[in-house]
């Protein structure tokens, strides 16, 4: 291709977006909005192009330095080129388009909210995860390199706080002393970190191995001030990142952090969202979702999917019948704890919800916060039947989200707002929240 692009819209992958004379769409790998560029192709099919940039022509005024000397390398935060408004603006984007075109829904535009920004635009991150691998004889820690599997070294990173962007390269080194021929067992660092408690936990992620536990917890203490040392014992290919055990080397064996009033512990296994002050943002559009609902006390809601209790804590506050669903051995444990030592009652069930989601009907609410793939077809059954008057569907993946959205409108929901919020910022991926209802003409 030799025609020059203009850059004229963002693509939910992170790609910007470009029409050739000819009118064939073309992707462009790390172009913004408003760049002119000359293009290289890299793949060509028959209704589009992906390319990337051989010659940025005219920067866009909307292009900003990239603050990460690993920018060109690491594939972790794409859009750090972008100014952040901007980046707001196209998630927002990436929501609406979803709606009307996958869930079919017309007048999408006025159901989403502006994208609810994140007090920091870096540095915001409680966890990092560190991909161990060998390289000139050494253990190295790092992320995957952009647009690839491969792995590249990583010496500091701009999303962990300020006084642990150093990190990747303590820990490197730390590990490369204290291992001593076990290296080859590692597959990943955990790093997590709270602003509201100061806890900090390091898990070391590796497959069944002997190593000199005190050798290892000593060097790593001395180069790291962490509240908790943890190795967990995984068990097939790192990518089904099953978890047999959790081994305490020091410390609390758990990591704590604090949202809206509400603690939790976090066992290293365990999910938790990653930008706490969103997620705090979140629980407070919840509370107040909740106000405009005036639903009783005694009304019984359900937290599907609920992990260890971000959304289950603050039911339970409210509500004195609250069912919880998780099927994750770790988030189970962790919530029942996290409920008892807060003295919340709810009621526990570790299943499947489209297995156990049928015996609780009915229910007045449910709070539904899925894996990135969304709801199974069974699941949006179970769901639709339910009787629950009010849905409030928690995703990461607007894609997914509309395809629910659109099953759930033909089950006699109706979407009554969305709300993004940006959990990840310096990339394309955004959080939303949105409401559902089964009244004809609630507002919120």
């Amino acid at each position: 291709m030799t025609e020059t692009l203009n850059i004229t819209s963002m693509a939910y992958e992170g790609a910007g977006i470009a029409h050739t004379q000819d009118g064939k769409t073309v992707f462009v790998d790390g172009a913004v909005v408003g760049d002119s560029i000359e293009p290289r192709t890299i793949q060509s099919h028959a209704s589009y192009d992906l390319c990337e940039s051989s010659a940025l022509l005219e920067p866009s005024l909307l292009r900003v330095a990239a603050a990460c000397p690993y920018a060109g390398v690491c594939g972790g935060c794409p859009w750090q080129v972008l100014k952040y408004e901007e980046q707001l603006r196209w998630k927002r984007q990436f929501v609406v388009d979803a709606l009307e075109r996958i869930a079919k829904l017309e007048g999408s535009e006025a159901l989403v909210g502006e994208c609810v920004p994140s007090p920091q635009h870096w540095q915001y991150r409680n966890k990092i995860e560190l991909c161990a691998f060998s390289l000139n004889k050494k253990l190295n820690l790092g992320f995957r390199r952009k647009s690839s599997h491969e792995l590249t070294r990583i010496d500091a990173c701009l999303l962990l706080p300020e006084p642990l962007s150093g990190l990747p390269r303590q820990l490197a080194g730390a590990l490369n002393y204290s291992l001593k021929g076990a290296e080859h067992y590692l597959s990943r660092v955990a790093v997590r970190s709270s602003r509201t408690t100061r806890a900090v936990e390091l898990a070391l992620f590796m497959l069944p191995s002997g190593i000199k536990r005190g050798l290892v917890t000593r060097t790593l203490k001395e180069n790291v001030e962490c509240t908790s040392l943890v190795r967990v014992i995984v068990a097939g290919k790192p990518a089904e990142r099953k978890a047999k055990q959790v081994e305490v080397l020091s410390g609390a064996g758990y990591w704590l952090d604090e949202l809206a009033g509400n603690r939790y512990k976090v066992s290293a296994p365990s999910f938790f969202q990653t930008n706490s002050p969103v997620a705090e943002a979140m629980i407070f559009q919840l509370e107040a979702l909740l106000d405009t609902l005036s639903l009783a006390a005694s009304a019984h809601v359900a937290d599907l999917y609920s992990g260890v209790g971000t959304f289950t804590l603050p039911l339970a506050r409210r509500f004195k019948r609250v069912t919880a669903i998780e099927s994750t051995g770790s988030s189970l444990r962790d919530l029942r704890r996290n409920l008892d030592e807060s003295g919340l009652d709810a009621e526990v069930i570790g299943g499947d919800v489209a297995r156990e989601l049928p015996e609780l009907a009915p229910l007045e609410l449910a709070v539904v916060d899925p894996p990135r793939s969304g709801l199974r077809p069974e699941a949006v059954e179970a769901l639709r039947g339910c009787g629950a008057s009010h849905l409030v569907y928690v995703s990461c993946n607007p894609a997914t989200l509309a395809r629910d959205i659109g099953l759930l409108t033909q089950g006699g929901y109706h979407l009554v707002s969305a709300t993004p919020f940006d959990m990840f910022p310096q990339s394309y991926h955004v959080e939303v929240l949105a409401v559902l209802s089964k009244e004809k003409g609630t507002q919120l």
